[in-house]
């Protein structure tokens, strides 16, 4: 009897130990470690440079869609804890919002949207250190699939999430623009005509992947060097000589400003009539909840005095395999209970019938 109760005291033991460490390994281990694996852009000595943070599509989920209130903590809770170390690894000058903050920003009413802002900064904190830029995106206002763009919709998100329609962060002046609104704030001669100006455009939806008239005039009136877009969950990058673009999974440049945004008036193959030289980068979503295998954030080192720059992704854990692990491991634990109560149960049964015959 006293051999049974210490096996079954080491089985209780060993089985405590092995579900901590599976869940310190993959709450924990998992995200410091894929952390440690991200590549550190540094500026070059003698060089003054700013840090870019890209935040893509994090659609935090809604109370339609998912009502299973673990499923949203859980997200959360990944979305809070990633962003936490993509920050203290960055050390951003400013964070971009590059839309789709929301995954049922658009059709909430004015309480869950209230509940949803709150969601929000408290999985993206504001620090009043670092400038920030909030862009929205069809999720947030509308706009995609036939959804109607309702002005009071429109103005409720800028009334959380400001007004500003531009970010001036050292020499880099980052301007926001809305294709589906066709809004872009108005730029001063002196900005355009300023060579230590690197202008970068902000959209939620591509530029490069649609020839219409207010693209063009983007083209030709702000004469951006750099475009970081999002909408697509995917990280891409569009190059002037790109009919499509490519998967951009390493590390881009450094990369010359004065290489880039030199004006072609001629017809392209995507029906462009101009066209500047100019690299277009699709920042990934951060949230394992938007059906792509990578997610990440963007991080740009942006280097004002040789004038170039660098891009890098800040590629994620997949949750999706971590809770499929756990899932696994669920699977594993109730089958060698089932097991020890059979085992137990047999030999209690054989030990009586043997006590029993004598």
């Amino acid at each position: 009897m006293a051999l049974r109760y210490k096996t079954w005291k080491w089985r209780r033991t060993a089985t405590i130990i092995s579900i901590f460490l599976l869940v310190f390994g993959i709450e924990f281990l998992s995200h410091f470690f894929q952390a440690w694996t991200w590549e550190r852009l540094s500026c070059p000595s003698g060089s003054s440079c700013k840090r870019l943070l890209f935040v893509a599509d994090p659609q935090i989920l809604g109370e339609h869609d998912e009502p299973n209130w673990i499923t949203i903590w859980d997200n959360d809770r990944y979305l809070r804890r990633t962003f936490s170390l993509a920050t203290s690894h960055v050390q951003p000058d400013a964070v971009v919002y590059l839309g789709d903050l929301m995954d049922e920003g658009n059709r909430a009413d004015d309480f869950e949207f209230e509940r949803y802002v709150k969601r929000f900064f408290n999985i993206f904190p504001l620090n009043p250190k670092i400038e920030t830029l909030f862009l929205p995106g069809d999720n947030d206002i509308g706009g995609e699939n036939g959804d109607p763009i309702l002005p009071s919709i429109v103005q409720r998100f800028r009334q959380i999430f400001h007004k500003k329609t531009e970010l001036v962060v050292g020499l880099c002046h980052i301007i926001k623009i809305n294709p589906v609104l066709e809004s872009i704030s108005q730029l001063s001669s002196n900005q355009l005509s300023s060579d230590k100006s690197i202008r970068i455009a902000v959209s939620h939806f591509p530029l490069m992947g649609m020839s219409t008239p207010f693209t063009e005039k983007i083209l030709r009136n702000f004469q951006p060097h750099l475009i970081f877009s999002a909408h697509s969950h995917l990280s891409r990058l569009r190059g002037p000589s790109m009919k499509s673009p490519s998967a951009l999974l390493g590390r881009l440049g450094p990369v010359q400003f004065d290489c880039l945004n030199r004006t072609k008036e001629h017809d392209h193959d995507g029906g462009w009539k101009s066209i500047a030289d100019v690299h277009e980068i699709e920042v990934p979503t951060c949230s394992y909840r938007m059906g792509v295998a990578d997610m990440g954030f963007g991080f740009a080192l942006i280097d004002e005095t040789r004038r170039e720059f660098q891009y890098v992704v800040l590629w994620l854990p997949s949750r999706l395999k971590h809770l499929k692990l756990y899932m696994v491991a669920g699977i594993v634990f109730m089958l060698f209970t089932l097991w020890w109560c059979l085992c137990g149960y047999g030999k209690s049964h054989k030990y009586n019938s043997i006590n029993h015959q004598s």
